[in-house]
């Protein structure tokens, strides 16, 4: 018996001593726009939920679930086909301060929400909504939608190469639309 005991603490010793510290060990902090995340996904599928508070969400790879809930959040997707919102689509009695929210490589569908919010797509095919506020929405590469929404928004489908059927739709309010190849209900 006390054979098998030493032998057991043996390995627990060499096991120990085999992992590295904790610092050797840390990855750098995920950014978004510029910021450290507060809240960070996995590599795999996630859902991530915000605060009612100003957030950094960052969702890295997979295919991510994001919600801002209140607060003036950034958010920014990963390598994935990604769903986003900066602002809770189920309760409407929570703040939004405005959200900036940027799309991954592959094709996002992207909420804004209540508040006037900056909303970038990425590389694929987006699907963005900027909701109520004044918003600002960016296709940037692929066939994109961009719809509006209620409040004075400005809608870029991106500057495609070569061009794409990029989709731009502004909604009430006094909505400026550049670079869709089909646009309707804007005024400039």
């Amino acid at each position: 018996m006390k054979r098998a005991l030493r032998a057991s603490l043996g390995v627990t010793v060499v096991l120990l001593a085999a992992v590295p510290a904790h610092g050797a060990i840390s990855r750098e902090t995920p950014t978004c726009f510029g910021e450290p995340a507060t809240i960070v996904g996995t590599d795999g599928d996630d859902f991530l939920e915000g605060t009612e508070r100003d957030d950094v969400i960052v969702g890295l790879r997979g295919d991510d679930g994001i919600n801002g809930n209140g607060g003036a959040d950034l958010i920014c997707g990963g390598p994935g086909h990604n769903t986003m919102y900066g602002d809770s689509p189920s309760n409407d009695n929570r703040e939004d301060g405005g959200d900036r929210i940027r799309g991954g490589a592959l094709g996002d569908s992207i909420h804004g929400g209540k508040g006037g919010d900056l909303i970038l797509g990425g590389g694929a095919s987006d699907s963005l909504f900027g909701d109520g506020g004044r918003d600002s929405l960016s296709g940037g590469a692929g066939n994109d939608s961009l719809i509006g929404g209620d409040g004075d928004d400005y809608l870029d489908g991106g500057s495609d190469t070569p061009p794409g059927g990029d989709f731009l739709a502004g909604g009430a309010g006094i909505d400026t639309c550049v670079n869709g190849e089909f646009v309707e209900g804007c005024d400039i």
